[in-house]
């Protein structure tokens, strides 16, 4: 699979780009969607000022997860608890 570095790398990559096949491939490995510091890969996109990836991650719903609604991922909080709408804020974007 390779390392966790890689592997958030290729799946910012494939969100930013909207390929979702190949962020949900990149997925199936040994990691789950956080790193070292529990950031979600909408943290990172929002931390990095990326607001077309924000955007796409915020519409996708992948018909396997059902009725999930993906404004959930805004709740999810990091080691700091911060969630990624309060990373915005404190980031101005």
């Amino acid at each position: 699979m390779g390392t966790l570095p890689d592997l958030m790398k290729k799946v910012y990559e494939a969100a930013s780009e909207g390929k979702w096949d190949l962020m949900k491939e990149a997925y199936d490995g040994e990691y789950d969607k956080y790193n070292a510091h529990e950031n979600t890969v909408l943290h990172e996109a929002v931390f990095a000022g990326n607001m077309k990836a924000v955007e796409l991650l915020l519409e996708f719903t992948p018909e396997e997860q059902g009725d999930y609604d993906p404004s959930m991922q805004l709740q999810t909080k990091n080691a700091l608890g911060e969630t990624p709408f309060y990373r915005a804020a404190a980031c101005g974007t």
